[in-house]
């Protein structure tokens, strides 16, 4: 045998093979993967995961496609499918959907312009519908009628003028960013919110901007809230349906289903002070994000306080942290300028991935740390901003915070100036103790010694 017979065959041994470990076919332009292309499909199933340069501007998706001799049911178009290729964005004017289809991810279509025409809508409820899918095309811009506009069951869209009293149709599923905002700004005179039975999920900032929505009740259908879904609302109070078994509120704060974790704290809620209870040992992104808070102990239990959860809090002033504290997420103290203190009391240095604390942003914040870490924080690459290398003398010891006090530390419900009260003695025994006795990290205390303590919701001073 030749080498040129020789190499022929070599070659179509490689088509055989290629073929047969197939994961992709392209069909009109349009290419479509199974499980082994794209997570979460199941075996038989397959998702529109890119285009090549033959799509028409008239864009059909087949209902079933073969891969590797195999018919798959096409059931998924992946996130962004325009938007990090954008050849064609410009190029479809139409848009034929599977009959199987049950998800269509983020910003699949947004900005293909001139997307006028669509065709197999669903009239059944799709699993997941990502936000912002049809944004900025002709088709969502000449929809027609009045009121919430859902496809598959997902919220995308409201058509006509926002009312006041925003009432969400009964096959309500799921809730897209923004769908309020397709029509201008009158979103934000949303004043009341009816949420129905049978939602289930509420999408990454579904109802930004509705300023003057003060109350929000969760219905017992619903499992998933984005951190984000109320971004920008005046929230003053978060209820929860009974028979939910994702979430819980107490006193208009939302929790998970056992209350381990705060997951929003009403940035309207009307109130100075606030100690996270102790059970709570995680904390949402964007948990006190904005509130009026001046006061805010984190209690013990807490390792981490995760992105944006303690930012845009423009009266926060007093700020105490446990010992279990290992890290704090981006954008923490981010517009908190009337920080004045931090009462830090882990013993290890906490890895810090907030604002910058430089006299810029924080000259009169002053950061009390244990005394056997104070070389530590002051020698640490951020919290060592706060000392300026010893230009500023602004992280102390917390031996030093008793007699610094004079007007209070401000930690604790109703503390401020006038507020600490000199006592002779405090009982250790339990049966004549005051009824509840902390120190200043929210940690409850039997015997306490010299300092300043918590008890019955006032500071007090034990000599």
């Amino acid at each position: 045998m030749n080498m040129k017979k020789i190499v022929t065959l070599l070659t179509l041994f490689a088509v055989v093979a290629l073929q047969a470990f197939a994961t992709k076919v392209t069909v009109q332009g349009v290419v479509y993967g199974d499980k082994n292309e794209h997570s979460g499909l199941k075996e038989g199933e397959a998702a529109v995961i890119d285009y090549t340069d033959d799509l028409t501007a008239d864009m059909v998706i087949e209902d079933e496609v073969e891969i590797n001799g195999v018919k798959h049911r096409v059931v998924e178009i992946i996130d962004g499918l325009f938007m990090y290729k954008t050849s064609h964005r410009d190029v479809i004017t139409s848009l034929q959907l599977p009959a199987g289809l049950k998800k269509v991810g983020r910003y699949a279509f947004e900005d293909c312009k001139n997307l006028e025409t669509i065709t197999g809508i669903p009239t059944s409820n799709l699993d997941y519908m990502g936000n912002r899918v049809f944004d900025g095309t002709k088709w969502i811009k000449s929809l027609s009628g009045e009121g919430v506009y859902l496809f598959g069951g997902w919220a995308i869209s409201y058509i006509g003028e926002v009312p006041q009293n925003v009432v969400m149709p009964a096959a309500t599923i799921g809730i897209c960013e923004g769908f309020l905002r397709t029509t201008g700004y009158s979103y934000i005179n949303v004043k009341t919110l009816q949420l129905n039975e049978g939602l289930k999920e509420l999408n990454y900032r579904a109802f930004e901007g509705c300023y003057y929505l003060k109350v929000v009740t969760i219905p017992a259908s619903v499992e998933k809230i984005d951190s984000e879904a109320f971004y920008g609302c005046g929230i003053a109070e978060y209820n929860v349906a009974e028979g939910n078994t994702v979430y819980s509120a107490e006193d208009g704060i939302l929790y998970n289903i056992d209350k381990t974790k705060l997951l929003a704290y009403p940035a309207k809620k009307v109130a100075e002070s606030f100690t996270t209870p102790a059970g709570v040992t995680e904390l949402g992104s964007y948990a006190f994000y904005g509130s009026s808070l001046k006061k805010l102990i984190i209690s013990e239990g807490i390792a981490y306080v995760p992105d944006q959860a303690i930012r845009e809090m423009a009266s926060l002033d007093s700020l105490s942290l446990p010992s279990t504290l290992t890290k704090m997420g981006y954008g923490t103290f981010y517009s908190c300028n009337k920080l004045k203190t931090i009462v830090l009391h882990a013993v290890e240095v906490p890895t810090y991935h907030g604002t910058d604390l430089s006299a810029s942003n924080f000259d009169n914040t002053i950061l009390y740390v244990p005394e056997e870490s104070l070389n530590a924080y002051q020698a640490d690459a951020k919290w060592g901003k706060l000392n300026n290398a010893g230009a500023r003398d602004n992280i102390k010891p917390l031996t030093l915070l008793d007699e610094e006090d004079g007007e209070g530390s401000g930690e604790g419900e109703g503390s401020g100036e006038g507020d600490t009260t000199a006592i002779e003695s405090v009982y250790a025994d339990d049966s004549s103790a005051p009824a509840t006795v902390y120190d200043l990290a929210g940690r409850p205390v039997k015997s306490p010694s010299k300092g300043i303590y918590i008890i019955n919701g006032k500071k007090v001073y034990v000599p």
